[in-house]
């Protein structure tokens, strides 16, 4: 996905997600991280108002989704289940 180590685009990151899924359909791209096998999240959609703003939302779509799934890891660190995160 990048060049570069994740390590790179979010230090923060402490972890390598156990699987990142990239989902293309006709009308959208979706990305959906987790950080273990077993991992609860949710999803977020983001439907831009114009080009632009899609263009500028497409940009930071990884990386909006690495966070957010990295956010619910910490939160997720009481129970057995991972954290992950979908952003579509």
């Amino acid at each position: 996905l990048f060049a570069q180590p994740i390590s790179q685009h979010a230090p923060h990151v402490l972890q390598l997600p156990y699987g990142v899924f990239f989902v293309a359909g006709r009308h959208f791209s979706s990305f959906h991280v987790r950080f273990a096998d077993v991992a609860r999240g949710g999803l977020r959609v983001v439907a831009p108002a114009d080009s632009e703003a899609h263009v500028a939302e497409s940009r930071r779509h990884f990386l909006e989704c690495l966070n957010l799934a990295w956010a619910q890891q910490l939160k997720n660190k009481d129970i057995p289940e991972g954290g992950s995160k979908g952003v579509c």
